[in-house]
């Protein structure tokens, strides 16, 4: 009944949504549901607030916040008016920033670098390399979580450039020489 019960779940008004969680018999199931509604109504921060109360370790954050950093990723644009995407980011951020630096999450690490990218999107450059840094202290031993890493700083010390001189082209040449030979890595082919 799994399967049919996600595809038929519409609460049609917040008193609808409000019976539905009292019905809820375990803060697990409540969980549930508020996973629920922030996939099927893109209502990710909303839902990770509520879920941050009543587990902070909850994984089901991990997945609304992957959801959210990708959506607003693909939102986002330089090229484009991205006004709602940087609005939605620069609402989000303060308590994203907040739960982030409690380290009281399952994944430290992917929230830590969430923010960071967040913050580049933002194109506030240095709180970025400041949740980077960060998240280098908690990384996971794999390493397609260490290029990752490795790449969204590169992104953002490019993003922090005012210009190119001669010694900025020095700093980033290594990383850059790195970049390249990814492309002929197979080991990490999951690498994006």
């Amino acid at each position: 009944m799994k399967r049919s019960a996600a595809t038929s779940f519409h609460p049609q008004e917040e008193t609808d949504w409000r019976q539905t969680l009292a019905l809820c018999a375990s803060n697990e199931e409540r969980i549930t549901l508020w996973q629920m509604l922030g996939i099927f109504y893109k209502d990710e921060i909303r839902s990770m607030q509520e879920i941050y109360k009543l587990d902070p370790k909850s994984s089901r954050m991990d997945v609304l916040l992957t959801r959210f950093v990708n959506k607003n990723e693909n939102e986002y644009s330089w090229l484009a008016d991205s006004r709602d995407s940087r609005e939605k980011i620069n609402a989000a951020l303060p308590w994203l920033k907040e739960v982030a630096d409690k380290d009281n999450t399952s994944n430290p690490f992917l929230w830590n670098t969430s923010v960071g990218y967040l913050y580049f999107l933002s194109e506030n450059f240095i709180a970025a390399e400041t949740y980077y840094k960060k998240a280098g202290s908690q990384l996971p031993n794999t390493s397609l979580a260490s290029s990752q890493l490795k790449l969204l700083s590169l992104l953002n010390k490019v993003g922090a450039l005012k210009g190119m001189k001669s010694t900025d082209e020095d700093k980033l040449l290594p990383e850059l020489k790195w970049l390249y030979g990814q492309s002929e890595n197979n080991a990490v082919s999951k690498f994006r």
